[in-house]
């Protein structure tokens, strides 16, 4: 009798330890009828969110064509830079559609699947502002994304006189040059056009080019099913030209050819 007792009462204790895993494979995410993406918002033109909370933007398009090829909803889990990996890992969402560039840094925590954007990664500025070399960045106010791939990027091209300003979003980084609090942001290279539409007369320009990232879906690294799926769906999308209409009516250009960096 002790001894049934106590096996029912560790059945018990499993029920509530055992952690609420997020989908693995692809037949999980169909037979659960959706799919949870991580996603930021505040990222234009790759993440954005209109008047009506409605989210759009690049990322946001490819997150829809994989639920839409897969046959299920599309639940979108709010994310900044830097909670985008820790989401992922904490099984809060099953994958990661956020311009996550892929790195072998990240590599040891999550798993990325072939490239589905490439972005260069750029100082900008005003046009006003005097800058066009790194040297010219001493003194300078920078704003970057803290734990952003652009982070180490600007700490080893600006001079050591130069003040780096960390930020948690590149909604924060955009206010802070919009304002004033910077002189010049370090991000991608796609940012000066958005910029220039809610200052006009600004004219916010790329200044000096840092390097190029590609830009790959983060999946959990016990996930490889998922991950050669969604490979399998880049590929797709790559050459049947749907990914080259999604770039073209949210960045305003042709999918850039993924290249060496």
């Amino acid at each position: 009798m002790k001894i049934m007792m106590m096996t029912a009462f560790v059945a018990f204790l499993s029920i509530f330890s055992t952690p609420m895993a997020n989908a693995q494979t692809v037949d999980e995410i169909k037979a659960r009828g959706k799919i949870t993406v991580a996603f930021d918002s505040a990222n234009p033109p790759y993440g954005t969110m209109d008047r009506d909370n409605k989210p759009g933007g690049y990322d946001y398009r490819i997150a829809e064509a994989i639920a839409k090829s897969l046959g299920v909803q599309l639940e979108i889990v709010p994310v900044s830079s830097a909670s985008r990996i820790p989401t992922l890992v904490a099984k809060r969402a099953d994958i990661i559609v956020s311009t996550l560039s892929i790195t072998a840094e990240r590599a040891q925590t999550v798993a990325f699947t072939i490239p589905y954007a490439a972005l260069e990664f750029t100082v900008v500025a005003p046009s006003a502002t005097a800058i066009r070399t790194p040297a010219d960045l001493a003194g300078k106010r920078i704003g970057v994304v803290r734990t952003g791939v652009a982070e180490p990027m600007i700490v080893k091209t600006a001079p050591s006189s130069a003040t780096i300003q960390r930020f948690e979003d590149d909604g924060g980084i955009n206010q802070a040059l919009l304002s004033g609090q910077v002189d010049a942001i370090a991000t991608g290279f796609l940012v000066p056009s958005q910029l220039n539409k809610v200052r006009p007369g600004s004219n916010f320009e790329n200044k000096i080019t840092m390097s190029r990232a590609h830009f790959g879906i983060g999946v959990r690294r016990d996930a490889p099913e998922l991950l050669q799926w969604l490979n399998t769906f880049i590929y797709t999308i790559k050459t049947n030209g749907q990914l080259n209409t999604i770039s073209e009516e949210t960045l305003g250009i042709p999918v850039r050819p993924v290249r060496g960096c």
